[in-house]
C-alpha cells in the first residue's frame, strides 16, 4: 500500500489483518471523540492536532509507519485514513477476483 508518499505492506485480507484494523479503529473512536469534544468546548486548534494526531496513531499502531509525516492539515490526514480504507476494498476485490478465475 501507499499512503502520502509512503509505502507499507499490509495484508487487509487475512484474520491478523482484520483485528488489527479493528483494534487501530477501536483506538481512533476514542481519539476522534477526545477531538469532538474539544470542538464543543471551542478549543479548535486543539481539536485539529487531536485530529492529525489520531492518524498518526492509527498507521503507526497498525503498520508501524508513521504516514502523516509533515501534514498540518486534519483534512488531509482524515483522507489518509479513507485512501487506506479504499486500498483495503481493493484489496478484498482482488482476492475474491483471483478466487474467482
Amino acid at each position: 500500500m501507499k499512503i502520502n508518499n509512503v509505502s507499507f505492506d499490509f495484508d487487509a485480507t487475512s484474520l491478523e489483518g482484520i483485528k488489527a484494523v479493528e483494534e487501530a479503529f477501536k483506538k481512533h473512536s476514542e481519539l476522534s471523540k477526545k477531538s469532538a469534544a474539544y470542538i464543543k468546548q471551542g478549543r479548535l486548534y486543539d481539536a485539529a492536532v487531536l485530529s492529525i494526531e489520531a492518524v498518526k496513531d492509527f498507521f503507526i499502531s497498525l503498520v508501524n509507519v508513521d504516514v502523516v509525516g509533515e501534514c498540518n492539515s486534519p483534512v488531509l490526514a482524515a483522507a489518509f485514513i479513507e485512501d487506506f480504507q479504499k486500498q483495503c476494498e481493493e484489496q478484498r476485490q482482488r482476492v475474491k477476483k483471483d478466487y474467482f478465475k
